[in-house]
């Protein structure tokens, strides 16, 4: 296994995006674990274009670039390998309450802690992936709308502990768990090893939950996580599906918003 990345910490104060700055950077050549990090993301987006708002100044928005010897059928792993990073790193602030929403939401309790948005791009394999982050951490976020009952209610480092926490100090910890998970995607021992993680903090496992696809909603039972990272669930007519690519609503946070 090589040596943990070396990371070139690339500051600005305000950007539309770091995700836009990595990727830019990436296809110029940068090296494996350039970061991008800003005091403020102001058009920020997540998982399927949704927008990501953070505060000046106060929360953790960073991308960072991975160049790791990974086949594109294993990249979809490298999302898992970011979330369970997170939360292994937040853990040593929230150790009864971090959990993982399938595929990479980072929850404490059933609200929102952290997003995540991996890109990859290659071939066969990798030529690079850039994985954006976003952690509340010195904000007090405010709920969404009541209508928008496909996502969970924001939180915060601060709401939860009542202390405010240094950036800097946050982001080495976070990129010293991504170098140890992100390793593990590159050969089959790692990645059972990181599996094996991953359910163990996966909280959507065992959950009732509604798929959302372009096809349709699905109530259901999700049981597992495949070994290609889907979401492997029960319908209600006992029959296992896997989905690769889907949102997903715990039972509980949709019966609370509804």
């Amino acid at each position: 296994m090589r040596e943990p990345a070396r990371h070139e910490i690339n500051a600005t104060p305000e950007t539309p995006s770091t995700q836009i700055l990595a990727k830019e950077a990436a296809r110029r050549g940068a090296a494996d674990g350039s970061v991008f990090v800003t005091d403020w993301q102001n058009s920020g987006r997540g998982r399927r274009d949704r927008s990501w708002q953070s505060l000046p100044g106060m929360d953790l928005t960073f991308s960072v670039v991975t160049r790791r010897r990974v086949a594109t059928k294993d990249a979809p792993l490298l999302s898992l390998a970011a979330s369970l990073a997170v939360c292994e790193a937040l853990r040593k602030f929230l150790p009864e309450s971090v959990s993982i929403k399938w595929p990479n939401d980072v929850l404490s309790g059933e609200r929102k802690i952290c997003g995540i948005l991996c890109e990859c791009a290659g071939a066969d394999y990798i030529d690079y992936a850039v994985t954006g982050i976003g952690i509340n951490v010195n904000s007090r976020p405010s709920d969404p709308a009541p209508l928008d009952k496909k996502r969970p209610a924001p939180t915060s480092l601060l709401a939860l502990t009542g202390r405010s926490f240094d950036l800097p100090e946050l982001l080495a910890s976070v990129l010293e768990e991504l170098d140890r998970a992100f390793a593990l995607v590159e050969t089959a021992s790692g990645r059972a090893e990181l599996l094996v993680s991953y359910r163990a903090r996966c909280g959507t496992i065992g959950r009732a939950v509604t798929i959302i696809t372009e096809d349709g909603d699905l109530d259901c039972v999700a049981v597992g996580i495949s070994d290609e990272g889907a979401i492997v669930v029960l319908d209600a007519d006992g029959e296992k599906k896997a989905f690769n690519a889907a949102d997903v609503i715990h039972a509980r946070l949709k019966d609370r918003q509804a």
